[in-house]
């Protein structure tokens, strides 16, 4: 989530260490926004070199209870393809829509297309 890739911690579980408040398992300064946007129209892999990976962290950003909380994934995924590359794990969320983009559909033949 915004160019940081989540490590296992070494000692506690994160929810363990925020709990018993633990210092040296997680830092709480997980940015607002990606440090570096990502435009997989215009990658170029030999030019951008940061936008192919993210930094593996232990951060978390803490919210006040019941706040809402919008979040947009984004595979950026390109050295690797993933089954499942994003998770959201929690005890109530709700999913209000979906969108998809960068369409590029080419047909290669004399055949009749369906989409859903």
């Amino acid at each position: 989530m915004n160019n940081e890739s989540f490590q296992l911690p070494n000692a506690l579980s994160l929810l363990d260490a925020s709990f018993f408040n633990v210092s040296g398992i997680y830092t709480s300064d997980l940015p607002d926004q990606p440090s570096v946007k990502f435009d997989c129209t215009k990658l170029n892999p030999s030019t951008d070199p940061l936008r192919l990976s993210t930094q593996k962290s232990t951060k978390l950003k803490k919210l006040k209870f019941n706040s809402t909380v919008e979040i947009v994934f984004q595979n950026t995924a390109i050295l690797g393809i993933q089954s499942h590359p994003m998770r959201l794990h929690g005890f109530n969320f709700h999913v209000y829509g979906t969108y998809t983009a960068i369409w590029k559909f080419t047909c290669r033949g004399a055949w009749l297309w369906f989409s859903r």
